[in-house]
């Protein structure tokens, strides 16, 4: 083969070799237009998406709306009573049509109440329990043609005791722990978080109490008020942390349990798990925390777990 020929072969593969790096290119940046219009179009189908949902949230509103026997239903949280554990709710109703001999009462679960008309509206105070989570009010219209009766979304009566009471929004003891030779270690922080009330500003925690089970039964029950009260954001909020190290005579399949317990000043005694610890074998299991528990000073449990 001559060297002319052998030059021209190589020339050839040097451009097809171009070729194909630059088809490689195209490629390339073809698949990068595709993936941007590919999530264009995913924005603008969820964008329509959205648009629908809103369309049908206004005609299901307007259709309610229309169907309802109210023009308005108004709402306002009144007085705290903790021996009934209640809320007085005071409600105004106007119905969209009224006559001389209409009567309007509101029921919450067991407790009705018989508004009293003013002018054009009903109005009237509804005793509502303060720790419920799935609550209604159901209005009744009762007149000369008949009784009608409608529940009112619009007035909203759950978790009252956000609204009443302190919580303990978080707490836990981060850290590690350990078992060896009949004895748990824990070496941990103690992180308290407390939310205000909305309602009640000079209901407040007064008392902070760490509680230790073991099995079930009150082993150690610890005052850290002053280590809990001591941060200056108090009354506004409560957020402490404090060095956690203490040692636990336990067997394998033992529980311990720590929780912190909260007295405000209306006697209800707020209770969360901080940390739980049981040895099974070569395994064990830690539960940093847990929800919020509500007692009266009796020791009843009103919300939450026991």
């Amino acid at each position: 083969m001559d060297k002319k020929k052998l030059d021209f072969q190589l020339t050839i593969i040097v451009l097809l070799v171009i070729g194909l790096l630059f088809c490689y290119y195209k490629i390339g940046s073809l698949e990068s237009q595709v993936s941007s219009l590919e999530s264009k179009l995913n924005n603008q189908y969820q964008s329509i998406m959205q648009n629908i949902d809103y369309i049908y949230d206004n005609v299901d509103e307007k259709l309610k709306q229309q169907a309802s026997l109210v023009s308005s239903a108004e709402y306002e949280y009144h007085d705290l009573n903790t021996e009934l554990h209640t809320v007085d709710v005071a409600i105004t109703i106007v119905p969209k049509v009224i006559t001389d001999d209409m009567t309007i009462r509101v029921r919450c679960d067991n407790v009705e109440t018989e508004l009293t008309r003013k002018d054009n509206a009903f109005i009237g105070l509804l005793p509502v329990a303060l720790f419920t989570e799935d609550q209604q009010v159901l209005m009744t219209i009762t007149t000369a043609d008949g009784v009608q009766t409608e529940y009112l979304d619009e007035i909203y009566i759950n978790y009252l005791w956000t609204e009443y009471l302190p919580s303990l929004y978080h707490g836990d003891i981060s850290g590690s722990g350990t078992f060896t030779d009949g004895k748990y270690t824990l070496d941990g922080t103690l992180i308290v978080d407390c939310t205000p009330t909305k309602y009640t500003p000079k209901v407040r925690f007064e008392k902070f109490e760490l509680v230790t089970e073991l099995n079930g039964e009150e082993i150690t029950r610890e005052d850290i008020t002053n280590d809990a009260l001591k941060d200056p954001s108090y009354p506004e909020g409560v957020f402490f942390r404090d060095e956690y190290q203490k040692e636990y005579k336990v067997t394998e399949g033992d529980e311990l349990a720590i929780y912190l317990e909260a007295t405000d000043s209306l006697s209800y005694t707020h209770r969360i798990l901080v940390h739980y610890w049981k040895q099974q074998g070569s395994a064990h299991a830690e539960t940093a925390y847990g929800s919020e528990s509500i007692y009266d000073s009796a020791g009843n449990l009103l919300y939450g777990k026991d």
